[in-house]
């Protein structure tokens, strides 16, 4: 019911759902309910712009997550955990989960996330100013779009001319 109120933009509604969510799966020791439940309250958080608290959340999801070896549930918690420290500018935490979460994908084999975590590095280098790693990036990310006929390979495209046209 949570997913119903935050894709309506009812995002504290959304949270207490979720929030009643984890207390069952606290209640039941189901760990890998309060992971998810945990991932989703960060999510929420994140949508809204509280950043610090979605970190925290996304932490203690990460910690379960591992604790009950689940590995998509981690991948996705990683990849969230380095967008949001992206975009909090803390570059070098996003970049070593990025590289995790880039690592766990392949360890699984979920092309999709991989291709996106690539280009999610691309834009973050190419932040910092590391255009021909950026470019290196987006274009491993471009060819696995391309093997995996993903619909966001203009994306790509359009970030690869970016950094094409800029110098090092």
């Amino acid at each position: 019911m949570g997913t119903v109120y935050a894709s309506m933009g009812n995002m504290d509604r959304a949270i207490e759902l979720y929030k009643a969510d984890l207390e069952i799966a606290q209640r039941i020791g189901d760990r890998q309910g309060e992971s998810t439940a945990l991932m989703n309250i960060a999510n929420c958080l994140a949508q809204m712009g509280e950043l610090s608290r979605a970190v925290e959340q996304y932490q203690q999801s990460l910690a379960f997550a591992r604790l009950t070896g689940h590995r998509h549930s981690e991948l996705n918690t990683l990849s969230n955990l380095a967008n949001v420290h992206a975009t909090l500018k803390e570059h070098e935490k996003a970049f070593e989960e990025y590289n995790q979460a880039l690592t766990l994908s392949r360890e699984i084999g979920d092309r999709r996330v991989e291709g996106t975590i690539l280009y999610n590095l691309s834009k973050l280098v190419g932040s910092q100013h590391r255009l021909l790693e950026a470019r290196e990036y987006a274009e491993a990310a471009m060819r696995i779009f391309n093997s995996i006929k993903d619909p966001h390979t203009s994306e790509v495209q359009r970030l690869i001319q970016t950094f094409s046209g800029m110098p090092n």
